[in-house]
């Protein structure tokens, strides 16, 4: 089956709240610790990638591998959304 824009949105809701939960993490950090500028560059440039694809109106199955590893879905339709590692991001 295939899933509409709107239902994604919905079921990846969890992961931007995931997603401004980490963002905040890491201001702390790296305020209160001394962080490589290379660490924290890919660390911006996966939540850049990741915010790039909520805000399309439609994605391709391109778009979609830039940032998900796998998706599972058991059965009774609980969906698992897998993202990359960031050593993974391209």
């Amino acid at each position: 089956d295939v899933m509409s824009m709107s239902e994604l949105k919905e079921k990846t809701l969890h992961i931007n709240k995931e997603i401004e939960e980490t963002n905040e993490q890491l201001k702390l950090i790296g305020i209160s610790c001394d962080i490589k500028k290379t660490s924290f560059e890919q660390v911006r440039k996966y939540t850049d990638e990741i915010e790039k694809f909520l805000a399309l109106e439609n994605a391709t199955n391109g778009d979609l591998r830039k940032i998900i590893s796998h998706i599972v879905v058991n059965k009774v339709g609980e969906v698992k959304v897998y993202l990359r590692d960031l050593s993974d991001l391209k």
